[in-house]
C-alpha cells in the first residue's frame, strides 16, 4: 500500500463501526483508497463537468499519485459495475 493509503482504509472501517449500528449495511468487498470526481445521472462532457471544480479549496494538501485510473460505472440492480477506461501512470 502507498503512503496514506492504510490510513484512509482505516478511516472506511472506522465510518462502518460506527454506521452499522445505525442500520447501514457494512461495505462487503475492500475498500480501495479513490476519489470520486463525478458521478452524473445525464452524461456530459468532461470539460463541462470540471469546469465547476473549485481548486482552490484543495490549495495546501499534499497527496502523494503513481497513477491515475479513470473508470466508467455502469449502475446494475445489484449495484456499480466499473469498467477501467484508461491508466496513466506518473513519474516517480
Amino acid at each position: 500500500m502507498h503512503h496514506g493509503a492504510e490510513e484512509l482504509v482505516a478511516l472506511s472501517k472506522a465510518i462502518d463501526n460506527e454506521l452499522v449500528p445505525l442500520g447501514f449495511e457494512a461495505e462487503d468487498k475492500l475498500f480501495k483508497p479513490h476519489i470520486t470526481l463525478a458521478r452524473l445521472k445525464t452524461p456530459i462532457p468532461i470539460e463541462d463537468a470540471i469546469a465547476e471544480v473549485k481548486v482552490d479549496k484543495f490549495l495546501g494538501t499534499v497527496v502523494n499519485v503513481d497513477s491515475i485510473t479513470l473508470f466508467r460505472s455502469h449502475l446494475t440492480r445489484v449495484g456499480a459495475e466499473y469498467e477501467a477506461l484508461k491508466q496513466i501512470s506518473l513519474p516517480g
